[in-house]
């Protein structure tokens, strides 16, 4: 039996969204990868700096079906309203990676 190396990047999505401040945000996404498991490390960011961070582990996924990234716990007041960027990065287990990012805006 041959066990070829994984050479393919997972494929991974982020959808534009928006929360309120004071309530949980969510973040809608897809992620696949060839060999069928990932790991995410999801990111609200605010002028490049990263001020949510989240992880999921490794997770046997499928491209057709949407991943739901709720924070444990709402966002606080005093967060700047305005034009944030949710950013997923994602890892098989070969080790390849692949970041998406979108709009996400904060009322």
């Amino acid at each position: 039996m041959v066990n070829l190396a994984d050479h393919v990047k997972p494929r991974v999505r982020v959808y534009p969204g928006s929360a309120r401040r004071g309530t949980r945000a969510y973040v809608r996404l897809q992620a696949a990868d060839n060999r069928g498991r990932v790991r995410l490390h999801v990111m609200l960011l605010y002028r490049n700096r990263g001020l949510y961070n989240g992880r999921m582990p490794m997770t046997a996924t499928n491209w057709a079906d949407p991943i739901w990234f709720l924070t444990k716990t709402p966002l606080p007041r005093f967060l700047p309203a305005g034009r944030w960027r949710a950013c997923v990065r994602a890892w098989d287990e070969a080790g390849n990676t692949a970041l998406a990012c979108a709009i996400y805006r904060l009322r």
